[in-house]
């Protein structure tokens, strides 16, 4: 495959609608949950992210295995399907 091919390959996912609303996804989720980790206190933050730890090694240990694309695609997908997950909860209130 020449350079150019290669090129346009990739110009054509990051153009694709699947990326835009991934990223998006990533970034909403991202920012709210950076913002409300911010609001917590100190030990409360503490407390959080030894949890967030804890779940980080179980989701190793679950996916160790995977090839690195696996884990990228099956964690971009969570993301979105998280997000989607919260904008059900939220609009059924």
């Amino acid at each position: 495959m020449g350079l150019f091919d290669k090129f346009s390959k990739a110009y054509r996912a990051y153009d694709s609608s699947t990326y835009k609303e991934t990223m998006q996804s990533v970034e909403k989720i991202a920012g709210a949950s950076l913002r409300l980790l911010a609001d917590k206190s100190r030990e409360e933050q503490t407390q959080l992210l030894g949890r967030v730890t804890e779940l980080s090694e179980k989701l190793h240990d679950a996916i160790d295995h995977e090839t690195p694309l696996v884990i990228s695609l099956t964690l971009l997908m969570a993301i979105r399907v998280h997000e989607q997950a919260l904008l059900n909860q939220a609009d059924s209130r």
